[in-house]
């Protein structure tokens, strides 16, 4: 997996998948960082992320009228477990993302303020591995 990558995979089984967006190439332990996707119930401005809001299209997979990046959820993961996952069919490969929305998750990491210290660590150190 590498940064732009895309899948539907849940927020902890056996919820609803949500589109994950991957935002970091592996590091030398085979992590990433990966943040996910979903659709904007809410206007308390506690419920939700307004860092970085997607509208319809998008993504292809993004067919409500708005949406935002959950970045309370951002998660740091071996792409081994990950590879697991979609050999059982939990994680579900989606449409690669645009160069644009690549952007604007990634700037959003920095800019959130539900984003862990941990995270924001994690992705400065990595945002530039090839």
């Amino acid at each position: 997996m590498k940064v732009g990558d895309a899948f539907l995979y849940p927020l902890s089984p056996p919820h609803a998948e949500h589109l994950w967006i991957v935002l970091t190439n592996p590091d030398a332990d085979g992590s990433i960082l990966i943040v996910s996707v979903t659709t904007a119930y809410s206007n308390n401005k506690d419920c939700i992320d307004a860092t970085v809001r997607l509208n319809k299209g998008e993504h292809p997979f993004l067919t409500k009228e708005s949406s935002y990046i959950y970045y309370r959820g951002a998660m740091i993961k071996k792409v081994s477990e990950l590879e697991s996952a979609e050999k059982t069919g939990l994680l579900k490969k989606h449409d690669a993302c645009s160069n644009n929305l690549i952007g604007l998750a990634r700037s959003g990491v920095g800019a959130s303020p539900h984003c862990s210290r941990n995270v924001k660590k994690y992705y400065n150190e990595c945002k530039d591995l090839k």
